[in-house]
């Protein structure tokens, strides 16, 4: 009588290769957790949503209540400050759960940047004003002046970047407030938004484009890197895509660091009458180090070794 053969075991991986499997599956868990997300305004339904990066909607009405027209967004590790056109600041978990309703005891912002323990805030006026980023306590009310109408505020590194929409100028400055160039780029269209990357320096300017700068010289790389946007106000920068928030829609649209276009409409904001998009935000996009592939890439190895060593004792 004929044997019969069985593969219920026979196709399964050694001990060793299963357990190499299981450490494989685990870091790219890990590396692909959906823990990364992008946060988005809706001035006028006094609104913030938070959405997975993909374009699918986690929660649209996230924060609802103590803002009022929300303008600007920026996430520092665990945080959510909120910078609101007719009120103060307020500061949230990642989750929504609110932590101050006036962060900075009734100092109006209208873009923020945090790096270390300090807050650095424009006002649309002509000075920006540095404060404890945990306290709120003022550190200096006038760090940086003679600015014209403030915009966007970014930090990087030792540096602070500031626009002035009416000039169509950024400035660079350090951290202690004295000037590195006041005119570090000019030429600009009612420039925003500013992000940092690297030596790569982005700026969107409301007139529809976004321009790629060097960040230490100022010097254009591409001026025009994006063109053609209807109606952008802010965008957020996280590993290599941009993201855009437009005034009408409201949608959000998203780009690759190199110009090209990944998604026009990526996702839309809740309508409340008049539409709003404005601020928006995104925590960093999990990246594995080189270390962490070199473990994938060994579970892999030794998953496929035991495979065709049980495979070679069928045969």
């Amino acid at each position: 009588m004929k044997s019969k053969r069985s593969f219920t075991c026979s196709l399964l991986p050694s001990a060793g290769a299963r357990a190499a499997f299981l450490l494989a599956s685990t870091l790219l868990a890990v590396c692909t957790t959906a823990s990364a997300q992008i946060y988005a305004v809706n001035v006028s339904g006094s609104t913030v949503g938070v959405y997975n990066f993909n374009g699918t909607t986690v929660n649209a009405t996230l924060i609802t209540s103590g803002i009022n027209q929300p303008y600007s967004l920026e996430i520092f590790g665990s945080d959510l400050f909120v910078s609101s056109k007719s009120g103060p600041l307020s500061e949230y978990g990642l989750d929504g759960t609110l932590v101050s309703s006036d962060l900075l005891n009734g100092n109006i912002t209208w873009d923020v940047a945090v790096s270390g323990g300090n807050l650095y805030a424009t006002a649309y006026g002509s000075t920006v004003a540095e404060y404890s980023a945990s306290t709120g306590i003022a550190i200096n009310t006038s760090l940086i002046t003679g600015l014209s109408n403030d915009t966007g505020i970014t930090v990087s590194g030792n540096y602070i970047y500031v626009a002035s929409g009416t000039t169509g100028v950024i400035g660079k400055y350090n951290l202690d407030g004295t000037t590195v160039d006041a005119n570090f780029i000019t030429g600009l269209n009612s420039p925003s938004g500013i992000k940092v990357s690297g030596n790569d320096l982005f700026v969107l300017n409301q007139t529809g484009s976004v321009g790629e700068y060097d960040a230490t010289t100022g010097i254009a790389i591409n001026a025009s890197l994006i063109a053609g946007l209807t109606n952008p106000t802010n965008f957020a920068l996280s590993g290599t895509n941009l993201y855009i928030s437009n005034f009408t829609g409201p949608a959000v649209s998203e780009w690759s660091t190199s110009g090209a276009l990944e998604n026009a409409t990526l996702f839309t904001l809740p309508s409340y009458g008049p539409e709003y998009g404005y601020g928006i935000a995104a925590t960093p996009q999990p990246t594995p180090e080189p270390a962490t592939w070199g473990l994938l890439a060994g579970g892999a190895t030794l998953l496929l070794a035991g495979w065709r060593k049980r495979a070679r004792k069928r045969a």
